[in-house]
């Protein structure tokens, strides 16, 4: 392992950061980047979030937030990484020495590397298994984070298959109050609502009504999203 070897550059840990609302003082895209990298430089949370000015506190706090599955993938592989990065430098000590100045009569008269044989015997028995195993983890964030979208997607299709047989029960129920004259009259004069009987008799459910849907629309294109689409029947 060559002094070279040590010091090259590491990849960038990719991954999703957590959507939050846009602030220049909160945890914006490119800080939360910024703190990712300088984890995976330092493996310390103090020193990752001073770097970015902020908190501790706040950063486990954004840990925990929904949509934060891809950061704390990312967080685990940056601190597997500076832990890593920290054991390189005990690595290059061992290796190429620590420079010591040599005094004599009160005077410095030279310069010499002092070795650490311990160390030197460390590295012998442990090679790079250590960083092939974080630049594995680092490889592997994004692949854990679409297993975690899967399962996500999963439960929420699961949910909406639900959601659509409590429309469809409404429904049945609202057909129940068209075809009953009083019923659809008295359901008016309680909610004062317009309300389309003719769809509801010709088995459409008006939009206002339908909690599936409407529980599962993407606020920004107000239509279902793409994995959700196919199970809309």
């Amino acid at each position: 392992m060559t002094r070279s070897t040590l010091h090259a550059p590491r990849p960038a840990i990719d991954f999703t950061p957590v959507p939050r609302r846009a602030r220049k003082d909160g945890w914006t895209p490119e800080r939360q980047r910024a703190f990712i990298e300088t984890l995976s430089q330092s493996g310390q949370l103090r020193v990752a979030a001073a770097a970015v000015g902020m908190s501790e506190a706040g950063a486990i706090w954004l840990r925990k937030q929904p949509g934060a599955e891809s950061f704390c993938l990312a967080w685990d592989a940056a601190v597997q990484t500076g832990a890593e990065a920290v054991r390189e430098k005990l690595v290059d000590h061992a290796l190429n020495g620590v420079p010591e100045d040599v005094w004599h009569g009160g005077k410095v008269v030279g310069a010499r590397r002092r070795f650490n044989q311990r160390g030197m015997m460390w590295v012998v028995e442990n090679g790079d298994k250590r960083a092939a195993r974080a630049e594995a983890a680092a490889k592997s964030v994004e692949g854990k984070a679409r297993e975690a979208k899967s399962l996500r997607e999963s439960i929420e299709a699961a949910v909406y298959k639900l959601a659509k047989g409590m429309d469809r029960d409404t429904l049945k129920q609202m057909q129940g109050y068209a075809a009953d004259p009083a019923k659809r009259d008295a359901y008016d004069l309680l909610y004062g609502t317009p309300i389309d009987w003719e769809g509801i008799a010709n088995g459409e459910l008006p939009p206002q009504m339908q909690y599936a849907d409407h529980r599962f629309n993407s606020p920004s294109t107000g239509k279902l999203p793409p994995y959700l689409q196919s199970r809309r029947r």
